[in-house]
């Protein structure tokens, strides 16, 4: 149960070598949390760009001109030195290059699935300790913290898998969740009229959660990683090491490793431990 909501994959369409991922769902090791929500990292990220992030503006081509690659999208073109694809695997086979990529590499990256997941989050009339529970009858995490934003005051709700979306109904509202959540946790006092309910499968700039890899090499993920020239590469989650794909850490990380990758730098040593 721990692994299919952790993969937010159906447990019947995972092999032997995803286990690899359980030690990592057991660990006793500190877990942080971003004060504010995940939100603040792009944020912060945005905030050193010299210009503002263009939104709501789709790429629709990556053309090598040369040593030059112009990006295409809707109302626009940019001609540009080097360039970096980070955009959600669900959406990465729709996304044309020119010169088109190697069939092998993109049948690749078209098996990797992409999982399904949603977040419940409502409301509460009074202040919360941090606290989690699960409901191993439903399969859904619920928890509150103090790094929300209103210091304890929403209740979190988090199902992966869609079969387990399916018997929350997800598809038809807050609802059934609400309920389910009440009976899991007495005493929550909720404000369910503001319930908010993400379906990342609905968000057609996400299409889903994140990858469905094992946590061991994958020959889809080395080829979601292959850089078509020395001048694109690849980025997200889905590229990540083996250990991290499907985790903002995993994201973050292939974004450092993407920039060396195009400033020709080594990747940083690792650290010899306590002796």
């Amino acid at each position: 149960m721990r692994l299919q909501s952790a993969l937010a994959h159906p447990l019947d369409a995972l092999d032997a070598r995803f286990l690899a991922h359980l030690p990592d769902l057991v660990t006793t090791a500190e877990a942080r949390r971003v004060d504010g929500g995940n939100q603040r990292l792009a944020e912060a990220l945005a905030a050193r760009l010299p210009g503002p992030v263009r939104t709501g503006s789709a790429v629709r081509e990556i053309r090598r001109e040369g040593d030059a690659i112009r990006v295409i999208g809707e109302g626009f073109e940019l001609g540009v030195e080097a360039c970096v694809v980070a955009i959600p695997l669900a959406l990465l086979p729709e996304l044309r290059f020119d010169p088109p990529l190697p069939d092998r590499q993109a049948e690749a990256i078209a098996a990797i699935p992409t999982s399904r997941a949603a977040k419940l989050a409502v409301p509460l009339r009074s202040r919360h300790a941090p606290r989690a529970l699960m409901s191993a009858r439903h399969r859904f995490w619920a928890w509150t913290t103090v790094c929300d934003g209103t210091g304890g005051r929403i209740a979190n709700a988090w199902a992966g898998a869609a079969p387990v979306l399916g018997r929350l109904a997800v598809e038809a509202g807050p609802a059934r969740w609400l309920a389910r959540l009440g009976a899991l946790w007495p005493g929550l006092d909720p404000v369910a009229e503001d319930a908010l309910l993400t379906d990342w499968q609905r968000d057609r700039w996400a299409r889903g959660a994140y990858s469905v890899l094992p946590g061991i090499a994958d020959p889809r993920g080395d080829a979601a990683i292959a850089p078509p020239a020395p001048n694109l590469v690849f980025a997200g989650e889905h590229t990540a090491e083996p250990e991290w794909t499907g985790t903002i850490e995993g994201a973050l990380r292939s974004g450092a490793r993407a920039a060396r990758d195009l400033l020709g730098e080594e990747p940083p040593r690792a650290r010899a431990g306590p002796s």
